[in-house]
């Protein structure tokens, strides 16, 4: 296993520009549908606000909304994993997690 710290460090991250983009995150062995916020994303993995704790190591499908050049709206679904999940410094509300996209 990679030490999370040096991995985060070593790929580049971008802030979501304009407004922050939705995403639908999936449990793989839950029913639920969790709606958060992508803050960050790299080409590995996205970095996601959401309202409840998940564990690290969840397999977890995501559901993003991009918008392409011309303006259209487009879902883009990816199988991912959780590779942390703290509480969000903005608010005690939420969570900040970090996936690591497997596909």
């Amino acid at each position: 296993m990679v030490d999370s710290s040096k991995e985060r460090r070593r790929i580049a991250r971008a802030l979501v520009d304009e407004i922050k983009k939705s995403a639908v995150i999936k449990p793989v062995d839950d029913e639920i549908e969790i709606w958060g916020m992508i803050v960050d994303q790299s080409i590995r993995g996205v970095q996601v606000s959401i309202p409840i704790e998940l564990s690290p190591e969840t397999t977890v499908k995501l559901i993003r909304a991009n918008q392409d050049d011309a303006g259209e709206w487009e879902n883009q679904e990816h199988m991912g994993r959780v590779c942390w999940c703290n509480l969000d410094d903005a608010s005690s509300e939420s969570y900040r997690i970090g996936i690591e996209f497997m596909d």
